[in-house]
């Protein structure tokens, strides 16, 4: 499986996280950062990346779960996420690990597998291989990170036609 369509299937599968049957938790957490410093997250980080590592901390408060999906799962961790996607009856099992951005990798069996995809979130570019997810990208507020678009005459989502003219998109 190409770059693209990992990429392609991240979206989607964000796209689902978002909008099906997902039950919606969050709770305010703190750690310390070192001796002087508290920090409170009080939803997970939308934009830039962590500092300094603390293993002990839980770097996504915001927590879902599925109450209908039967081919996806999501399990959380402190600063990772593991999806596992089953798109089909013969299955096969797509993972990804969602890494909270400057955290290290897990070291989970399998990593290395092909149909295991990692990702630093959150996402600094996203591409879209079509632009029938160009709704999916709006929705899910990353049409400001698109680096690569398929096709300029298929665009009809109004953020990302303004996008591409107030910053150059690769068409």
């Amino acid at each position: 499986m190409n770059r693209m369509a990992s990429t392609t299937y991240l979206l989607l599968i964000a796209a689902a996280l978002w909008l099906s049957g997902c039950v919606y938790q969050s709770k305010p957490v703190t750690a310390s950062t070192n001796v002087v410093n508290t920090v409170t997250l009080t939803g997970n980080t939308l934009d830039g990346r962590v500092d300094r590592y603390d293993a002990t901390f839980d770097y996504f408060p915001d927590k879902v779960a599925f109450r209908h999906a039967t081919q996806l799962r999501l399990e959380h961790h402190g600063h990772y996420k593991l999806v596992t996607f089953t798109p089909n009856v013969n299955g096969d099992t797509v993972r990804y690990v969602l890494v909270q951005r400057g955290t290290p990798v897990p070291n989970l069996p399998g990593i290395n597998h092909p149909l295991t995809h990692v990702f630093e979130i959150p996402l600094e570019r996203v591409s879209l291989g079509s632009m029938r997810y160009g709704g999916a990208s709006d929705l899910l507020g990353v049409q400001n990170r698109l680096s690569l678009v398929n096709g300029l005459r298929s665009i009809t989502t109004p953020s990302i036609l303004a996008n591409i003219k107030v910053r150059s998109l690769e068409l």
